[in-house]
């Protein structure tokens, strides 16, 4: 019989989620185990992990862009210190206009809604860039870049091995007791338990009744025969990555959830890519995977309505890189010091 092991924490999931509040929670003090498996499933690994404040097609600022921003860079180059990895990439983002009308409606909006602070520069006609096809110009985005996910995940692994406990095994529900107070499983018992398991969750039977939505994403890799220094982002993006490829994505379907490439969504990336890439390219390589996206597109984070010891967070959908640190944070505060949380993500939105 196996010695019990006393922890604060059981975490399960380790994708962008569920690394950085394990993260967040070791720095609060917290011992804790961590159950993970290797799953053909797992998006944070195939994900490009873009971060970007202003989207969409009428250039608005995204959910919470200030408080997220605000919190985003410090976060990750602070971590990144911490971990001594290099995995964070701030590089400025364009978005080219695709009419004299959006354009000028987006100069306007920029001076009504306060979009100065994401805005490097705005160019009234088209962009200087022998990569790029752009007729009216567009906008160039500061505080925007992305996330080597599987580096950071990697570092923050082997910070869990070091000040807590990491399971590569799946865990079996049917052998989870709810205790009132706590929880125990196998060797270990904890004040409670956290599912970070990404599109997995929809399969837990204690929040399976939460209206998760998932959407099937692919990406291509290429490798041009010029070097990109900036981000594209219309319709696709564009990331140039530090070997000098690029990754191209992406697509969304809410039809076929599975991790397998496909040729529509390959052709379907090529026929964007050439729409505004001039330059000639190899496709190199196909990814796919799956999003924990949500309903309502906002994140599922709370404690479960009958057995507060059990608590979710997921549910980040294609933001993640964004969403994570600052509602990780937002999240211990709650389960640490009982703060509330913002009703937007709270799952008591549900019941």
């Amino acid at each position: 019989m196996k010695r019990i092991t006393y922890v604060d924490f059981i975490i399960v999931g380790r994708g962008i989620a569920g690394s950085i509040l394990a993260h967040e929670l070791m720095n609060a003090g917290q011992k804790i185990v961590v159950y993970d498996t290797p799953s053909e499933n797992k998006s944070s690994t195939v994900a490009a992990g873009l971060f970007n404040p202003v989207t969409g097609r009428r250039f608005v600022k995204t959910w919470m862009a200030d408080p997220l921003f605000s919190y985003l860079s410090e976060f990750y180059e602070n971590l990144e210190k911490k971990l001594n990895t290099k995995w964070y990439f701030p590089i400025p983002l364009f978005r080219p206009f695709l009419s004299v009308k959006e354009k000028n409606d987006v100069i306007a909006r920029n001076q009504a809604e306060d979009l100065g602070f994401y805005i490097h520069q705005i160019i009234d006609k088209p962009f200087e860039n022998r990569v790029f096809r752009n007729v009216y110009g567009g906008i160039l985005l500061k505080k925007t870049g992305y996330i080597n996910i599987p580096e950071l995940i990697s570092g923050i692994r082997k910070k869990i091995i070091q000040k807590g406990e990491f399971k590569e095994e799946l865990l079996e529900y049917s052998q989870l007791e709810i205790l009132q107070p706590g929880v125990r499983y196998k060797e270990y018992i904890a004040h409670k338990i956290i599912f970070c398991e990404g599109v997995g969750g929809v399969k837990n039977p204690y929040f399976s009744w939460l209206p998760f939505r998932p959407v099937k994403g692919e990406i291509i890799l290429i490798r041009p025969e010029a070097d990109l220094d900036i981000i594209f982002n219309r319709q696709i993006f564009i990331l140039p990555l530090i070997d000098k490829t690029l990754k191209v994505g992406a697509t969304y379907d809410w039809d076929n959830i599975d991790s397998q490439p496909t040729e529509k969504g390959k052709k379907f990336l090529e026929e964007k890519l050439n729409h505004y890439f001039k330059v000639n390219y190899n496709v190199i390589d196909q990814f796919a995977g799956v999003r924990p996206a949500t309903k309502d597109r906002r994140p599922f984070i709370g404690q479960h309505p009958e057995h507060p010891e059990l608590g979710i967070f997921n549910g980040l959908g294609s933001k993640g890189v964004s969403l994570a640190p600052y509602f990780a944070r937002k999240f211990v505060d709650k389960l640490l010091f009982g703060k509330e949380l913002d009703k937007e993500v709270n799952i008591k939105r549900y019941y």
